[in-house]
């Protein structure tokens, strides 16, 4: 596995144990209720992250099958990317980011929220094995809050958005004890 996929890998799995260690911060029996009106439950974050991360993974799939058919180069830097990202800048819950997607309320269960980010990482992680060696960062696509990124970028997000929700969870938890 090239050094930038690795890196980037660790890192969202990092985060993905966070979010998962959050969620365990609260109860189960307490993961559908929201501390407010139009506030998020535990429930309703894993919906959110489930669809963004299915998305996410679709739009890297898709991009680099399409360079890859138009001749996408081999990756020959091995350098550190992480600090470079500033993906600090995404975990910050201090900037209000109101999100494009509708409040979720799909009502899954505590299993099934889990079992679906499951198969969302699993989807992302395939996604980001086919570019495995190759220039993810001569492509890029377009956030509706944040501009282009390019694909590394995009990857980095995954595990900054994790972040973000894991304090998020966290500050439902409180709310609800």
């Amino acid at each position: 596995m090239h050094p930038r996929i690795q890196e980037l890998i660790s890192y969202i799995d990092d985060r993905r144990r966070d979010l998962r260690a959050a969620a365990d911060s609260v109860p189960r029996e307490r993961w559908s209720a929201a501390p407010g009106e139009s506030r998020w439950s535990v429930d309703d974050v894993l919906e959110h992250l489930v669809v963004v991360e299915t998305r996410i993974a679709s739009v890297l799939e898709r991009h680099i099958a399409e360079a890859k058919q138009a001749g996408l180069a081999r990756e020959m830097d091995e350098s550190s990317q992480i600090e470079a990202m500033r993906l600090n800048r995404y975990v910050d819950r201090g900037t209000r980011i109101v999100s494009r997607t509708p409040l979720p309320r799909a009502g899954m269960s505590p299993d099934e929220a889990l079992s679906a980010l499951d198969q969302s990482r699993a989807a992302l992680t395939a996604a980001i094995q086919t570019g495995d060696g190759f220039a993810l960062g001569t492509l890029s696509a377009p956030h509706p809050a944040f501009g282009p990124l390019n694909l590394y970028e995009w990857i980095g997000f995954v595990g900054a958005h994790e972040g973000r929700h894991a304090a998020q969870i966290r500050e439902i938890g409180e709310a609800l004890a």
